[in-house]
């Protein structure tokens, strides 16, 4: 192959950490080449827009947590809106509602964990062992709301989820700034779409990756179109961004990638690190009858869940929804994660909308039928059954909380993996977290290279 041919970074995945690395690349003077598996990039940013709802629908990554400089910046380059979510946590049960301070309740439990816990165990083990120590009731509902956080905010499986990971993965509670949640008003697609505006004509679509065969400074990657025609491309270099579903699964399964020769220490990591399952719902309805049409609701000085933003049902099918507030938008978004969510997947989506709907009348003391006349659109995406994603984001098993360390270690200065499983900083299943890796591993590529990065102007 003509050396004109070689590029200097293969790219595989186009999303947050792919798009990232990209650019930087680029911005350094280096060419690249993007291979994206879907028709469309952003990876697990996925937002969909429907003329007839104001807001744009998040069916993937919806919220900025804690501090995002690197998305911060984007937004700000970009010219885009972002706001912190505000407004009340409320929990309901059986339409009896009442205020709760979620943060305060999990810290109780999250706050003891130990990240140098040695032998590591698993979450399910620190709750037994707590609970055979606490055993009033305060403190068996803190350990309920434990376990719906780490279920639902990091789609573990608190069997296999390792305390050490948790406990350095940061516990939301612990400042103001870890606390906060923003949310992009353009949609979050629009991230996405600035990272790619400079390196667009270097991604291709639509072309599923099957296998890597390298050697120090030198990758040829095959891949597949959507016509089903065969080719490889030649790089220097090679970063690989796709989810650790991805890189578990076994070829020939569909989006399974082979390397050839096979890494053991990237073996050995990705063995550390599982996929979580998450499942949203999300329904528009034709007003905001939460506000002012439940006649249940709580008198809150006559606000009633005029300002709701989260709404807790622990033990629920859907333990979690929220609104659009600050924004008044008629949308309600149903929210599981772990095991329970793995098994609704596992239905159609028509159940599935069915059951969450159920669900949400029982929260609020209606009727099923009155909430599905007000109903004028939902929607939701399958991550789990998505075969270039498998599943929603990663945590770390027991014995596994070094693992993104491992896996972010450049193998033979050709090999690079980055996305938000790899990152090192607390900010696994983030896209935050995801662009961190993709600027890493540019700046790896860079210096494997012979060439000292740019400073960002």
């Amino acid at each position: 192959m003509d050396q004109a041919d070689v590029v200097d970074a293969i790219i595989i995945g186009a999303g947050a950490a792919g798009l990232a690395a990209a650019k930087e690349l680029r911005a350094n003077g280096r060419s690249v080449i993007v291979l994206e598996a879907r028709g469309r990039v952003g990876g697990r940013i996925f937002t969909y827009r429907d003329p007839s709802v104001v807001v744009p629908i998040e069916l993937g990554a919806e919220f900025l947590h804690g501090a995002t400089p690197n998305t911060d910046t984007i937004i700000d380059a970009a010219g885009l809106t972002a706001f912190d979510v505000v407004g009340e946590h409320w929990q309901a049960r059986e339409g009896t509602f009442r205020q709760v301070d979620f943060w305060k309740r999990i810290e109780k439990v999250l706050g003891k964990l130990d990240e140098h816990r040695t032998p590591d165990r698993s979450f399910r083990d620190y709750l037994a062992e707590r609970a055979a120590r606490k055993r009033k009731p305060k403190d068996a509902r803190a350990r309920i709301s434990a376990i719906e956080f780490v279920q639902g905010f990091h789609a573990a499986d608190i069997s296999l989820v390792s305390e050490r990971w948790l406990a350095k993965g940061g516990d939301p509670a612990e400042s103001p700034e870890d606390e906060r949640t923003g949310r992009v008003v353009d949609g979050y697609d629009r991230v996405s779409a600035w990272l790619a505006r400079d390196v667009y004509d270097a991604i291709e679509l639509n072309t599923v990756v099957t296998r890597v065969e390298w050697e120090r400074g030198n990758v040829v990657v095959s891949c597949q179109n959507a016509a089903g025609e065969l080719r490889a491309v030649s790089g220097r270099t090679v970063i690989v961004t796709v989810p650790i579903g991805v890189l578990q699964a076994v070829p020939p399964a569909p989006g399974a990638i082979a390397f050839e020769p096979e890494i053991p220490a990237v073996t050995n990591a990705v063995d550390g690190l599982a996929m979580g399952s998450v499942l949203r719902t999300v329904f528009a309805f034709r007003e905001r009858f939460w506000e002012m049409g439940l006649r249940n609701a709580p008198e809150h000085g006559g606000s009633g869940l005029m300002s709701l933003s989260f709404l807790h049902s622990p033990g629920a099918d859907f333990p979690v929804w929220w609104t659009q507030f600050p924004v008044r938008a008629p949308i309600l978004v149903g929210w599981v994660g772990g095991p329970p969510a793995a098994a609704l997947c596992a239905m159609p989506d028509a159940e599935i909308e069915r059951i969450a709907l159920h669900d949400l009348a029982a929260h609020l003391g209606t009727t099923y039928e009155r909430l599905a006349g007000l109903v004028t659109g939902s929607w939701m995406h399958n991550w789990e059954h998505d075969p270039f994603s498998r599943g929603a984001y990663s945590y770390a098993v027991v014995g596994g909380s070094g693992s993104a360390r491992k896996l972010s270690r450049p193998v033979e200065q050709t090999v690079f993996f980055s996305g938000e499983a790899t990152n090192t900083e607390g900010r696994s299943g983030t896209v935050e977290g995801a662009l961190a890796t993709g600027l890493r591993a540019a700046q790896g590529v860079l210096q494997a290279l012979g060439q000292e990065p740019i400073p960002n102007q």
